[in-house]
């Protein structure tokens, strides 16, 4: 191996040890000056207790109302994003901070940036930012990037809800990799109401590494792409999955990286899935996991429980059936 590979591996072992020491101090515990050895520990100081609560001084924004969007912020470089409405429609967007646009067009990035009026919240501020009055259904929202500054963008949305019905993908939503790497570190919770036509959730939290709290439909819908999904969520450490894959074939990397995951229930089928490349790699707090039966479609398996250093149990199908890469 030369010189340059092998530093680059001890680069990117260096790397993954912080990204998990910043994923266990994201869920309450200090990691201090322990050694990689002793993280499984730190992990297991983890509360699985309870559920996510917003922070007391922050403006509530769980109630929304139907085919609208509701935004927690707090200060930052700026936020920037579009908004899809069927028929080429428009829409309003109150920043909350005594601006209002009205008659916003449909799939056009509108920019913003929070310096007054906010809601006190420690030594920083907070404010709702509220999408509504569409004249169709809205049917897809993404970040985008901002020109406030040149640098990569950490758009500073702390907390999302949607009440739209009529959404057709959220492919990309919080993470946009076509506009250098646009990503929402900061966000800790999003309510979803239903995935029942949308056909992609790509990417949709990728890179959210606060998140600890997500509220999915009890179905998947029409999605059939749930591939990196999750990927790079360190805090995200159980989720309740639909009861059923649906029309799902790709869900490769869906949770890769996710490194405080530990507990996850899958569907007892793996439905039309084909696809399941890693799947839970460098998912290192995961130590038990129960597949369903049968590998049913699916072909493609390689690197799917790759680095899951904790991975003491699991129960494999009787049967490799359609598999051919492991």
């Amino acid at each position: 191996m030369s010189t340059s590979n092998a530093q680059a591996k001890l680069d990117y072992i260096a790397g993954t040890k912080t990204a998990i020491k910043d994923a266990i101090e994201l869920k309450g515990v200090t990691v201090g000056a322990a050694t990689f050895r002793e993280y499984a520990d730190k992990i297991g100081e983890i509360s699985t207790g309870g559920t996510w609560q917003p922070q007391p001084e922050w403006i509530d924004i769980s109630t929304v109302g139907d085919n609208e969007i509701n935004l927690l912020v707090t200060e930052g470089t700026g936020i920037a994003f579009s908004t899809t409405v069927a028929g080429a429609g428009t829409y309003t967007i109150d920043w909350g901070d005594g601006t209002v646009e009205t008659s916003r067009a449909s799939g056009t990035i509108y920019m913003h940036q929070h310096i007054a009026n906010g809601t006190a919240w420690g030594a920083t501020y907070t404010w709702k930012i509220r999408i509504y009055g569409a004249t169709g259904d809205i049917t897809g929202w993404k970040v985008e990037r901002h020109t406030y500054t040149t640098r990569k963008q950490y758009h500073p949305i702390l907390w999302a809800v949607f009440g739209t019905m009529g959404m057709t993908t959220y492919a990309n939503a919080f993470y946009n990799t076509t506009d250098d790497d646009v990503n929402c570190v900061d966000l800790q919770s999003c309510v979803i109401p239903t995935f029942a036509s949308v056909s992609n959730t790509s990417n949709m939290f990728s890179y959210c590494r606060a998140l600890s709290s997500i509220t999915l439909p009890t179905s998947w819908g029409s999605v059939s792409n749930t591939s990196n999904m999750f990927s790079y969520c360190y805090a995200l450490s159980s989720i309740t999955l639909p009861t059923s894959w649906g029309s799902v074939s790709n869900t490769s990397n869906m949770f890769s990286s996710c490194y405080a995951l530990s507990s996850i229930t899958l569907p007892t089928s793996w439905g039309s899935v084909s696809n399941t490349s890693s799947m839970f790699s460098y998912c290192c707090a995961l130590s038990s996991i129960t597949l369903p039966t049968s590998w049913g479609s699916v072909s493609n398996t390689s690197n799917m429980f790759s680095s899951c250093y904790a991975l003491s149990s699991i129960t494999l199908p009787t049967s490799w059936g359609s598999v051919s890469n492991t």
